[in-house]
């Protein structure tokens, strides 16, 4: 009898989540309404969706709305204006409170499953879009003057930096303490790095839609802040924030770019491009190992940096990284 007891309040939590998520299939079918103050209550009833669960349920069904275009007997009201219209509302203010599926259903309108599949609001008609999202676009059966894809894709815009999807260096301490991991840093710097991988399983590496965004902390004053970097002591020259892009195909090319962290300014960068793969090579696991390989690519000082002469690679000076 205890045990029952004990079970209870998990069984009526059971019980009443999937009530909740049964309760949020009608506010999402209302949302095709043709009357405003339904659709308006539907909005506002899926966006008080609690962080979590629920907020990952109503994110579920908007998606399975949106994928409408790919069914074997595709709906007659699929991808209708207003219906689209109120789930970029709902979907976007469920965003700002819940970093998880609701991030996941906006990375999925604006950019898709893999990096050539581009938005939702692409025009499949048009060369440049070349359609890669296969039936998952914007495709309804009646044209609207106001609710275009220029103009839905405005709102999605919207959405996707009001609730801060994109990592930046805007991002605040708070934001970036719940959403990185700490990183190494030597001494006196905090360090922080973010990735995250929005493609299904089967999608090879280079295709993969994925975030990543590195911060460097000192005296709580952000110094350095971008993607791929390493904080690194690079001898008497100081600390340095190292940036690698890595490009390489059948041959090494490399884009590096070091930041002095005292100054917080670029002290160089460079495209690097080496010896075609399986010849022996002088700079491979610089990534891995910064502290040991860019002394060997670089003469480095406080005030900058230049290449040193490695047999079989060209040093191009390039801009610094965003």
């Amino acid at each position: 009898m205890k045990a029952s007891l004990k079970l209870l309040p998990l069984l009526l939590l059971t019980h009443f989540a999937l009530a909740r998520a049964e309760d949020r299939k009608p506010a999402v079918k209302a949302l095709y309404s043709p009357d405003f103050q339904v659709r308006a209550k539907a909005v506002k009833d899926l966006s008080a969706a609690r962080p979590g669960a629920e907020a990952g349920e109503v994110a579920s069904l908007l998606k399975k709305e949106l994928e409408c275009a790919g069914a074997p007997a595709k709906p007659a009201g699929c991808h209708a204006h207003r219906f689209v219209y109120n789930a970029l509302m709902a979907a976007g203010n469920l965003a700002e409170k819940d970093s998880g599926e609701p991030w996941a259903l906006l990375v999925w309108l604006s950019r898709g499953e893999t990096v050539n599949e581009g938005s939702f609001f692409q025009d499949p008609a048009k060369p440049e879009d070349d359609g890669h999202r296969g039936a998952h676009y914007f495709s309804p059966a009646n044209p609207d003057p106001k609710l275009t894809r220029k103009a839905l894709q405005k709102i999605l815009d919207r959405a996707v930096a009001k609730a801060g999807v994109v990592p930046s260096c805007s991002w605040s301490r708070e934001k970036i303490a719940a959403l990185a991991r700490p990183a190494k840093a030597p001494p006196g710097y905090e360090a922080y790095s973010y990735f995250r991988d929005y493609s299904p399983a089967g999608v090879q590496g280079q295709f993969r839609v994925t975030d990543a965004q590195d911060w460097v902390f000192k005296d709580g004053r952000q110094v350095s802040c971008g993607r791929n970097r390493k904080v690194v002591q690079l001898g008497a020259a100081g600390f340095f924030a190292a940036a690698f892009t890595d490009y390489s195909d059948e041959t090494t090319r490399l884009l590096i770019e070091l930041y002095a962290l005292e100054s917080g300014k670029l002290a160089c960068a460079y495209e690097i491009e080496g010896l075609p793969e399986g010849k022996p090579d002088p700079v491979a696991g610089v990534q891995a190992d910064p502290a040991g390989f860019l002394p060997a690519l670089f003469e480095i000082g406080k005030d900058g940096c230049k290449p040193r002469k490695v047999p079989g690679y060209t040093f191009t000076p390039a801009g610094g990284a965003d």
